[in-house]
């Protein structure tokens, strides 16, 4: 039997959960009904995914409105509180839910017209009522509004990342990085298609080791200035970088790269694995940083070899 779209609203049960489900109708038999609507399933994909693999037959009943309650609304209100959700995949689900919200607000808005009023008022406009109904739907999901916007973006730019947030594997601040690396990185590919110059500069967007290793030649470059990710898990980097510099920079030539203030020592060690130390420069910026223990910093280090 298939599913009917409103049972997609919510994410599938984890390995763990299907399993332990599994297990409770081996043991109980299926205590819950399946329900259905219009031959589809709305309620019950896991039992009755669980039911198809254990070879139990499963029980079906139709739902039928009662109080005027609709399809929607029934799905949301049955699966919300009985399924153990983090914030990130009650946004996604409020996501899901929200092309049927904004269908109710489009069918408010032609009621209004239908009814003699030209000139609705703002409330009724098309990007007013999606911004009702995504507000509407935040709230029944017990989640920000802004949370919904950007599991939005994510579930439209990137679906791939969006499945890890349903499946709890993800949170959406996680996917708002990815998000940002992605449109960061495609503006650069946009800005290197579009850059014209007279004078023999392009932008290049490839692994910087690779591409150095095949197009640049032993000293021939008289400067690399670099701002690489500071985090620690990208410290191999300057590793690469040194290979890279010590290869293709001219005796005369300058490695010239920002680091992270916390990783000074190990990043100075690195390269100078490959090069000789000569200096460190500070750029300070306004504001400060709050670090770890109360401290603040309010400089970027600029590492000289």
């Amino acid at each position: 039997m298939k599913f009917h779209s409103v049972a997609n609203i919510f994410p599938m049960m984890s390995e763990s959960e299907f399993n332990e489900l599994k297990d409770d109708i081996l043991k109980n038999g299926l205590i819950e009904p399946i329900l259905t609507y219009q031959d589809r399933i709305i309620d019950g994909r896991n039992r009755y995914a669980a039911c198809t693999e254990i070879g139990v037959k499963p029980r079906f009943k139709k739902w039928k409105s009662n109080n005027g309650v609709s399809l929607v609304d029934f799905v949301i209100s049955l699966n919300l509180k009985r399924r153990h959700l983090n914030a990130s995949q009650k946004a996604m689900s409020a996501v899901d839910a929200l092309p049927y919200f904004e269908k109710e607000a489009k069918k408010r808005k032609l009621s209004t017209l239908k009814k003699g009023n030209k000139f609705p008022d703002r409330a009724f406009m098309p990007d007013q009522e999606k911004g009702r109904a995504r507000n509407i739907v935040a709230k029944l999901f017990g989640v920000s509004s802004r949370y919904v916007q950007y599991g939005k973006a994510i579930n439209e730019k990137l679906p791939e990342i969006a499945e890890e947030i349903r499946k709890g594997k993800l949170t959406i601040t996680q996917g708002k990085v990815q998000l940002k690396r992605r449109e960061r990185v495609n503006a650069l590919k946009k800005a290197g298609k579009q850059f014209k110059s007279n004078h023999h500069l392009k932008i290049i967007y490839s692994d910087f080791y690779k591409w150095c290793n095949k197009n640049l030649s032993d000293n021939s470059i008289n400067l690399i200035l670099t701002d690489p990710p500071y985090g620690q898990e990208y410290l191999h980097l300057y590793s690469q970088l040194g290979e890279i510099a010590k290869k293709t920079l001219k005796p005369s030539g300058w490695l010239i790269t920002y680091c992270n203030v916390k990783l000074i020592p190990e990043v100075t060690h690195t390269l100078s694995e490959h090069l000789t130390y000569w200096w460190m420069i500070c750029i300070t910026y306004k504001g400060t940083v709050k670090l770890k223990f109360s401290t603040y910093n309010s400089f970027r280090p600029v590492l000289l070899f």
